[in-house]
């Protein structure tokens, strides 16, 4: 959270340092994530603090990671600021471990924070060990801080709406065929992303998953017999309503 509050103190970032700002730069889940980097301002600053759920080693083969890996990719050209939170280095993708990762902060104890360059996350991620950092420092706590106030109350929020428990949704029980009519007859475009990187538009997945209730699998399958039965030039025409 401090980061991403001094990182509206740099020239040339796009917003004020506000409370309400630096909040806005927290992406909460997959979704808001791939969001983010396709249409975030040049310079913006993109903070995930539960990176597991967006970017995982135990995720490697998913369709959706592998769909935000190659838009990691595309992205660069943004020059974002994207801080990505781990519990374990063990978590990080091998892609982030071994290729993409610019710098790695890591607080081995409250209040203590030590910087890794490229080479050292190489290092550790062949040797298992940490090598000497290449940066020391200490910060002080933001207890009591308006910011951090501000991020409790959202972060528990946010992790009691993912465990309350699933209401009953008809539409998971629909058959896949009948539920991919079912999102042409609402409006295709509800389920339209831009591709962050290329700028074409795309049938999404998780959009599926989020506006009916459905499991990811269930989803990913409407998704193809939709990019199956859709011309390109129909899903344009749609997309840009």
């Amino acid at each position: 959270m401090e980061l991403g509050w001094l990182w509206h103190d740099v020239n040339g970032t796009p917003q004020d340092q506000t409370v309400e700002n630096t909040m806005s730069q927290i992406a909460w889940d997959l979704r808001e994530f791939k969001e983010y980097i396709g249409l975030k301002p040049k310079y913006s600053c993109i903070h995930v603090h539960d990176a597991a759920r967006v970017l995982s080693r135990k995720k490697a083969m998913h369709g959706s990671q592998i769909e935000v890996e190659e838009d990691l990719l595309d992205m660069r050209f943004g020059n974002y600021l994207v801080l990505l939170g781990y519990q374990e280095f063990d978590l990080l993708p091998t892609m982030l471990a071994t290729r993409r990762s610019k710098m790695l902060l890591r607080i081995p104890k409250r209040g203590v924070v030590h910087g890794h360059n490229e080479k050292n996350i190489r290092e550790r991620y062949e040797t298992g060990k940490w090598p000497d950092p290449v940066l020391q420092d200490t910060f002080p706590s933001l207890e009591g801080k308006e910011l951090w106030n501000a991020f409790k109350s959202e972060d528990a929020r946010r992790k009691q709406e993912r465990i309350k428990p699933e209401e009953e949704n008809e539409d998971e029980e629909l058959p896949v065929p009948e539920l991919a009519d079912k999102v042409v007859e609402e409006g295709i475009q509800d389920v339209v992303s831009v591709h962050g990187g290329n700028g074409t538009l795309y049938i999404d997945s998780d959009l599926i998953e989020i506006k009916y209730g459905i499991s990811g699998n269930k989803a990913k399958k409407v998704s193809k017999v939709l990019k199956k039965d859709v011309a390109m030039g129909e899903l344009a025409l749609d997309g840009a309503m």
